[in-house]
């Protein structure tokens, strides 16, 4: 199991779990949050979403991961490169310089 199937898994468990204590222990919204450990805004948006309308928001959030991991992947990479020529062109400078002291002295 990935660990995109294993978050997935544990919101569908989540949300099974919310509408469970909203709709057979008929609890607050407050008291699933607080018992879950979650935010009431959070328990509340689980309750006005169907199976389907949560499966559709899962698969939105797995697919945003993915994008911000090849994205943050891509912008290290790019930093990586900058910081690799900022070293070269330091070592440049820091060779003429010394080049030029030598000639000088």
């Amino acid at each position: 199991m990935t660990e995109k199937d294993y978050k997935t898994a544990l919101r569908m468990i989540t949300y099974e779990r919310i509408h469970l204590l909203r709709d057979v222990e008929h609890r607050s919204i407050q008291r699933i949050a607080d018992d879950l450990g979650l935010n009431f805004r959070t328990v509340k948006k689980y309750l006005e979403m169907s199976r389907e309308e949560f499966e559709e928001f899962t698969n939105s959030i797995c697919k945003k991961q993915v994008f911000d991991q090849q994205f943050s992947e891509k912008l290290i990479s790019a930093d990586f490169g900058k910081l690799v020529l900022h070293i070269v062109i330091d070592k440049a400078v820091m060779r003429q310089r010394a080049a030029a002291s030598l000639l000088g002295a």
